[in-house]
């Protein structure tokens, strides 16, 4: 959090995502035949929305593990507990400061007051947690494209460019914060598993509309969205997802209105996860540490 910038700067960022986020969310839903998608929500059946919840919770639990083992890198000793119940608070931080940066900097202010480790490495591991999530969501996306033949010109060369993409990781880590390379395989193998389970829930939410296979292009579609989520650009990633799933879905040949109602409940699934980290912002509480 930038103590720095004005208070009325961050209040103008903080409107403009809000608008960003209508602004895509009426270009979509205006393009899309509504009553389609009422339809298919409608018509769905819901006890697979109770899978694809469970999945994307899980998800959330590995990566919480996935930053514990950085923070372990730096030599932080926190209780899974005890971290688990911090990611969550930063969780719903985040929905509340979108762009991830509200729940990253609570996490490293409290952690900062243990005196354990200094603010820059703490800094420096929370961004590598965001980083290692985004190298996933690329190699898992080269793999699937891959598998669609005519999407990109010379995409039969997509498999080559994910061990390249990993050495220049290693290389970027190791140029940055070399002490995080002792867990850079372990990180890496946690961030391939988050995106494995929220692949699950999409899957699991495909089935709920009673969407027809296959359904790879529709995971492409879901990782290319998650990394446009990710940006700092919408609040909370609302809209960003919706409109990368429609167009994509045009440019594919997929249905549009399945692709949007998936986007929807992901979003509705995120949400309803991420409140759920509220309850923890009421208890007054010091990380302790690794027991």
């Amino acid at each position: 959090m930038d103590k720095s910038r004005p208070v009325w700067q961050k209040q103008l960022v903080f409107i403009a995502k809000i608008a960003l986020s209508i602004t895509a969310l009426i270009i979509v839903y205006r393009k899309i035949d509504l009553h389609q998608l009422a339809d298919l929500l409608r018509q769905g059946q819901w006890l697979w929305f109770i899978p694809a919840l469970l999945a994307f919770t899980g998800s959330q639990v590995i990566s919480a593990f996935r930053l514990n083992t950085l923070f372990r890198s730096i030599g932080l000793t926190l209780s899974e507990r005890t971290n688990l119940r911090l990611y969550w608070l930063g969780m719903y931080y985040n929905l509340l400061l979108p762009g991830g940066i509200g729940g990253d900097a609570y996490k490293v202010v409290v952690l900062r007051k243990r005196g354990e480790v200094k603010t820059r490495a703490l800094v420096l591991a929370s961004l590598a947690d965001r980083a290692f999530g985004l190298l996933a969501l690329m190699c898992l996306g080269l793999m699937l494209i891959w598998t669609l033949p005519g999407l990109f010109p010379g995409q039969s060369w997509s498999l080559i460019l994910i061990p390249i993409l990993i050495l220049l990781a290693w290389l970027t880590v190791r140029w940055i914060q070399p002490v995080l390379l002792s867990g850079f395989g372990r990180v890496l193998g946690w961030s391939f598993l988050v995106q494995g389970f929220q692949i699950g829930a999409v899957l699991f939410l495909l089935c709920m509309i009673g969407q027809p296979t296959p359904w790879t292009g529709f995971i492409v579609l879901f990782l290319a969205s998650s990394v446009l989520a990710a940006l700092p650009l919408s609040y909370g990633g609302a809209g960003a997802r919706e409109i990368a799933f429609y167009y994509g879905a045009t440019w594919m040949g997929l249905p549009e209105a399945p692709a949007v109602a998936v986007s929807v409940l992901f979003y509705l699934i995120t949400l309803g996860v991420s409140l759920s980290g509220m309850t923890f912002s009421f208890q007054a509480w010091n990380p302790a540490p690794a027991e």
